[in-house]
């Protein structure tokens, strides 16, 4: 309803019909005079006009007339009086509006006081409409516009009185606490009421933040910390979540239809606080409900619930993480210190089928649970390796489940399920630190396969190597590749022998298949002595004399206990036996004795004790009994007799006799790890000189810091070791310390 003035007129003489029209406003000329009846009757007209509109009654009102008499009068300074009118009028008004808002407090209080207020805006309104030329020209920074001065004192003299204040508040908060409770209310009453006291704060919401939030939020702490109580002493965590979950969702919605927006952050805060923050401790640690029952129980939801609203609190995510990592080492160190654990190969691997199970299983948890979270990996990942390095002998047992894996997997699995449990077995020995216990380990397993023809599959022995080369790089699995080198080159020395007796004439007493390796590929020990039967002799002979005339020079030294031996077996069946060298040695003697004591045997081999006790323990006690032993037993004595057994049957005519393996002892664990230690001195003495040659000075921590960089793919040093390597590499004159600072280094080329 915006008011113009209608004076367009045409000045000058008539417009020549041939002319252009133009039309301007001309400017009003006052002729009135400032005589005070003139400004009384004026201020009393506008006076009651402004009356007549605030009664709803401005039907025959002109609104042109009126927006005139309050334009002479701003034009003629008489703005002040003008001002002064309204600012009377509209303070008279607000008095007749709280009586009448009182006069509402039992009869749908929100509603009609909504009412009130859309009256009262749209009376200050017109009213502004009819002085808007005052609040132009004559208002200024320090004097309120007309609207502005409505909503000042509806707010000072209406809803700041203290009984409808207090009345509008609680009947606010009251509906909040019914809906929290279940009843159903006006939803748009409550919101109309917020605009209101949002309106009211004019430039700000301090109104809105004064008179409603600061109590809104204060009762909702105390409605939220009752909860809280209530619901942590009666229900389990995972219920506990969910009723968080519903009540954050109930006040978002309820920001949105009803409060200002501004409000959502803070309802968001309180919650969080009384039920999530206070508790954390509590909902973590909830027995048969908590955290580790959600982990246990593989409750994803719960688990995903909980990450979310802990990661809203501050310290609630680390003290997640820190649990999860706790719970996960706890699980790790028990199953790889079972009580099951052992030398032999079946316990070893049922102790990494556990591992992978319990790493397997808090995969899902990561990737459902957790939502593929960075961190909560990283913890699950220390958790893991935590566990897995608190056993010394991890490595060795992850090595003989390989071991057993690429020996008897081919005939268990599928080619896929295979691969697929190599790749968990290998994501095992991620964890592992002493990664070079687990190579001299898997270089003799590896051994034993590829002589004794037990690798089912080359391309998943070389898929092994690859992923270790790939882990730790190529010095690391240099020697496990050479042994596939060797193999290759052993085939083509065998083919050559072939056509070397074919093409002498030679003949040997038995067909003679020899593997030719390199000495310091293989982790061989040095044979034990053996007597040869003579036919065996002869045999080794022939293939002596080819291999010299071949490469000259090169000396061969035959391992008797690597190989492997087909003895025909004459009883009133023939069998053909499959035995190692050691065992043939023995089953020859009785082609010319019925019976033969231990010392006989012992003699007459030239075998030592140990390997001879498992040989016949082999034959005499095994699953393949072809000898007899007197007495009886499942140990061999030295006064024990043996002879062939004549009661020896089998379902089919080749008969594989197994070789018992010799537990590893004490002793020789010390063995071994003496020789791994050496190997990291090695290993150690060259990193720190790799070092100190590309740098020539440094000081000690730093070289501490990238030697221990460099190693840490292979074991993990502790500074003790490399402080001892560093003193030893001193006096072998490789470094000496600087004269300037005595905690550096300088190389010496």
């Amino acid at each position: 309803s915006g008011l113009s003035l209608p004076l367009v007129c045409w000045r000058g003489p008539s417009k020549p019909s041939n002319m252009t029209t133009r039309a301007r406003i001309a400017p009003h000329r006052s002729s009135v005079s400032n005589n005070e009846n003139f400004v009384e009757s004026t201020l009393a007209k506008l006076k009651e006009s402004i009356q007549k509109i605030q009664r709803l009654n401005s039907s025959e009102l002109s609104y042109e007339v009126l927006y005139r008499a309050s334009y002479n009068l701003v034009l003629n300074h008489h703005g002040h009086e003008l001002y002064a009118l309204c600012v009377s009028v509209v303070s008279s008004h607000m008095r007749v509006l709280a009586q009448r808002v009182e006069s509402f407090f039992h009869n749908n209080f929100l509603g009609n006081l909504n009412k009130v207020w859309s009256e009262h805006t749209l009376v200050m309104s017109m009213i502004r409409d009819i002085l808007l030329y005052m609040d132009k020209h004559y208002v200024k920074d320090d004097t309120e516009h007309v609207f502005e001065l409505g909503l000042t004192l509806f707010r000072d003299e209406v809803v700041r009185v203290d009984r409808i204040n207090q009345h509008l508040r609680e009947t606010m908060l009251d509906a909040v606490r019914r809906e929290r409770n279940g009843e159903l209310i006006d939803r748009q009453a409550v919101k109309n009421a917020c605009i209101m006291l949002v309106k009211l704060g004019v430039t700000s919401k301090a109104v809105y933040e004064e008179d409603f939030e600061q109590y809104f939020l204060e009762d909702s702490t105390e409605f939220y910390r009752l909860e809280g109580q209530h619901l942590v002493a009666q229900q389990g965590a995972g219920v506990y979540l969910r009723r968080v979950e519903q009540r954050l969702n109930e006040e978002m919605t309820r920001v949105d239809t009803c409060l200002d927006p501004k409000t959502r952050p803070l309802i968001v805060a309180v919650i969080e606080r009384e039920m999530l923050q206070n508790y954390m401790q509590a909902l973590l640690e909830m027995e048969n409900s908590g955290l580790i029952h959600m982990l246990s129980n593989e409750k994803m939801e719960d688990l995903a619930r909980m990450i979310r609203f802990f990661s809203r609190v501050k310290g609630g995510f680390e003290l997640v993480c820190a649990s999860v990592e706790r719970h996960v080492t706890s699980l790790a160190t028990a199953v790889s210190n079972s009580e099951e654990a052992g030398t032999a190969a079946k316990p070893a691997v049922k102790i990494i089928q556990d591992f992978i199970a319990l790493h397997e299983k808090y995969d899902r948890i990561h990737n459902n649970g957790f939502s593929r979270d960075a961190v909560l990996r990283r913890c699950i990942y220390r958790g893991m390796a935590a566990g897995a390095n608190s056993n010394q002998r991890m490595p060795e047992y992850l090595s003989l489940f390989i071991d057993d894996l690429l020996k008897h997997g081919p005939k268990e699995y599928s080619e896929a399920e295979l691969e697929a449990t190599l790749q968990k077995a290998l994501d095992i020995f991620c964890f592992l630190e002493d990664k070079d216990v687990f190579e001299r380990y898997y270089k003799q397993h590896l051994t034993k396969r590829v002589l004794f023809g037990k690798d089912q599959s080359e391309e998943l022995e070389l898929a092994v190597v690859s992923r270790l080369k790939h882990e730790c790089g190529s010095m690391f699995t240099a020697k496990l590749e050479a042994i596939f080198r060797d193999t290759r080159t052993a085939k083509d020395v065998q083919d050559a022998f072939a056509a070397y007796i074919t093409e002498h004439g030679v003949t040997l007493p038995f067909p003679l298949s020899v593997k030719v390796l390199s000495s310091g590929s293989w982790p061989l020990q040095s044979p034990p002595p053996a007597k040869l039967p003579e036919v065996m002799n002869q045999a080794c002979a022939v293939f002596e004399k080819f291999y010299s005339q071949r490469h000259s020079g090169r000396k061969l030294t035959f391992h008797f206990g690597q190989g492997t031996v087909d003895v025909r077996f004459n009883l009133q069946q023939k069998y053909t036996l499959t035995v190692s060298t050691y065992q043939a040695i023995i089953l020859l003697l009785f082609s010319r004795d019925e019976e033969l004591t231990f010392d006989d045997i012992a003699r007459d081999t030239g075998i030592e004790s140990d390997a001879l006790r498992l040989a016949l323990l082999s034959l005499a006690c095994g699953k393949v009994r072809v000898l007899a032993k007197t007495p009886p037993g499942r140990t061999v004595e030295d006064t024990d007799h043996f002879t062939v057994n004549h009661k020896f049957t089998s379902k089919t005519t080749r008969v594989k006799v197994a070789q018992i393996a010799a537990r590893e002892t004490a002793e020789e664990r010390k063995v071994t790890a003496c020789k791994v230690d050496e190997d990291r001195n090695i290993i150690t003495d060259a990193s720190i000189v790799r070092v100190m040659k590309a740098r020539n000075v440094l000081s000690h921590n730093r070289l501490v810091a990238e030697v221990t960089n460099q190693l840490q793919g292979k074991f993990k040093p502790d500074m003790a070791h490399v402080k001892k390597r560093i003193e030893a590499l001193i006096e072998r004159d490789f470094l000496e310390r600087t004269a300037e600072d005595r905690t550096c280094y300088r190389y010496l080329a």
